[in-house]
């Protein structure tokens, strides 16, 4: 599953298989893809800094500053392949599928890391023992995500293989 998740070959079959199902659309729902994880990025840079300007902690300023330059490579990534998508040609999508798509899933990665980062900053900004409580079930949660998403990653793939 793991394996899957990395693979660029994969990516790139999934969305090849979206672009040849209607081309003219592709580049509308491949830059929808990476506005909304440029929002996610946005938002968790803002949160982050709020725990960065907020505390004294050194070791709650490091994950800070940490969430905060990932959200910051995602939202960058995002844009740039933004713009790219929307300046290369119908005609030469597939060859930016090809070339690209290795590149898709750092904006993903980058924003699914800062978002555990900043569910380990409140963790530990919390001062009382309710994050003694809550700090194991946020962490399951995080987890059950992750594999959530390599769960439904795996199945659009295999769904992409069926002619």
């Amino acid at each position: 599953m793991l394996s899957l998740f990395l693979s660029k070959k994969s990516r790139s079959e999934v969305w090849t298989k979206v672009y040849n199902e209607n081309k003219t659309d592709f580049h509308a729902k491949l830059t929808k893809v990476f506005e909304v994880i440029s929002i996610a990025s946005a938002i968790m840079a803002g949160l982050n800094t709020a725990f960065l300007t907020s505390s004294n902690e050194v070791f709650l300023q490091g994950f800070s500053m940490l969430s905060v330059s990932l959200s910051i490579l995602s939202f960058t990534t995002s844009i740039i392949l933004i713009v790219m998508v929307n300046a290369t040609e119908i005609r030469n999508m597939g060859l930016f599928i090809d070339d690209w798509s290795g590149m898709f899933i750092v904006p993903t990665l980058t924003t699914i890391a800062s978002c555990i980062l900043t569910l380990t900053n409140v963790i530990f900004y919390v001062k009382s023992d309710v994050s003694y409580y809550i700090g194991p079930v946020i962490m399951v949660a995080v987890c059950s995500q992750v594999c959530f998403y390599c769960k439904i990653r795996s199945k659009v793939y295999e769904y992409s293989q069926i002619e």
